[in-house]
């Protein structure tokens, strides 16, 4: 089962501590993606895509809005099972 990470930018940039969260995820497990959510944050989306050991980036509003949610739900569910 593939990683997701929600990934922390400035726009364009990414932040150090995702780079940080993806090299650890790398270790567990070498089908990882990033979700990039904001606005303006296709240029954050672009660096994510170019990442060594990324399988896709994505970055829209609805997408991204859609995919929290979904993610939320879940979580949710996970946690209400434990």
């Amino acid at each position: 089962m593939a990683i997701l990470i929600l990934a922390e930018h400035q726009h364009s940039a990414l932040q150090a501590g995702t780079l940080n969260v993806l090299t650890a995820a790398l270790a567990i497990n070498s089908e990882v993606h990033i979700l990039v959510v904001g606005h303006q944050a296709q240029g954050a989306a672009l660096a994510a895509a170019q990442l060594a050991g990324i399988r896709m980036a994505a970055s829209t509003r609805w997408m991204a809005t859609l995919a929290c949610c979904s993610l939320l739900r879940c979580a949710f569910k996970v946690l209400a099972r434990l």
